[in-house]
């Protein structure tokens, strides 16, 4: 099977709505219908930017669009949240709200001029997400206390929640294809169902490089084996088949590229904290034995005094207490003293 992709909704979403047509298309999709109309989709442009932070970036990952609204002097801010959970969070509005606040900060850092972030939360997960504004975390509140909670709107588009017949009638293909391919994703017999469907539909980008990326994704979030993968192929044209299981055997040579430079650069790291280890265990026995052998050393020269004092006592002569323990007249001077 094709390599697994850390955040493999990402890239691919960023894609698609780099296409102008495809981004006009998913904001209709997206947008309340009075903001929509205001939009002047020939000026929509992608901002490669981010609001994210770091905290956020395991829970989401954004594409920020700007576009100039009709008899407005400032654009409007529309971030497109890619949410990467696969359950239903309640608690999203308190990610939501450092996310706006970031925004908006970022936006007087960098001194550009205050545009309304328009939050579009794009949801493709399994269960049907109603998104809980932050007064609903509270319960049996008084109302007195209503306006020290922040309140925001927010856009929400969610994939289980489009019917096949309204995605069938989304004109753009490639924005129709990819909400296909979401809708089916939780259920491979249905993905299969509409792999050929989606695949003959995208047949005039084969050239482009959309048409590359959305077969990386498919094969990212569905698991399609190869034997799987020829089977649903025998029903396109010979170009089209060839192209995906060129692509395909390219997926799976990359993947095993990765995993051996994967496997190097962990064997390196794993080589690396043995060595670590093993010096210190081997510091650890080299201190052992340097202790031992000082107090070998110390009480060795400590029963040397203790015998010279006692020989000191019997008043033996200094030389012959120098012989017999070894030590200098020095050394014996000074317990003499």
């Amino acid at each position: 099977m094709a390599k697994k992709l850390h955040k493999p909704h990402d890239a691919f979403i960023k894609n698609l709505l780099s296409h102008p047509e495809s981004a006009s298309a998913f904001l209709e999709q997206a947008l309340s219908p009075a903001l929509f109309r205001q939009c002047i989709l020939e000026k929509l442009v992608q901002i490669n930017t981010s609001y994210t932070t770091p905290d956020l970036d395991e829970v989401v990952s954004d594409i920020i669009l700007k576009v100039p609204l009709e008899g407005q002097k400032d654009e409007v801010t529309i971030s497109v949240l890619v949410e990467h959970k696969s359950n239903v969070d309640h608690l999203t509005c308190i990610q939501l709200l450092t996310y706006i606040a970031n925004g908006y900060n970022l936006q007087k850092t960098q001194k550009q001029r205050f545009s309304v972030i328009v939050p579009v939360l794009y949801y493709h997960g399994r269960g049907n997400w109603k998104f809980r504004p932050l007064h609903q975390l509270f319960k049996n509140i008084p109302d007195s206390l209503l306006p020290y909670i922040p309140s925001f709107q927010i856009e929400m588009l969610q994939i289980q929640s489009l019917t096949r017949e309204h995605i069938h009638s989304i004109a753009e293909a490639k924005l129709r294809a990819t909400f296909m391919v979401q809708k089916g994703m939780h259920d491979q017999l249905v993905a299969i169902k509409d792999y050929v469907r989606v695949i003959d539909a995208l047949g005039p980008y084969e050239k482009g490089n959309f048409l590359h990326s959305f077969f990386v994704y498919v094969l990212n979030i569905v698991n399609f084996d190869k034997p799987k993968l020829i089977e649903i192929t025998s029903q396109l044209t010979k170009e089209m088949r060839t192209k995906s299981m060129t692509l395909y055997d390219e997926l799976i040579a990359e993947g095993k590229e990765e995993g051996i430079a994967i496997g190097i650069e962990r064997g390196i790291e794993q080589g690396i904290e043995r060595g670590i280890e093993k010096g210190i265990e081997r510091g650890i026995e080299k201190g052992i034995e340097k202790g031992r052998e000082q107090g070998r050393q110390q009480g060795s020269t400590e029963s040397k005094y203790e015998f010279a004092r006692k020989l000191i006592q019997r008043n033996m002569p200094l030389a012959d207490i120098c012989e017999l323990t070894g030590l200098t007249e020095e050394q014996v001077k000074s317990i003499m003293a």
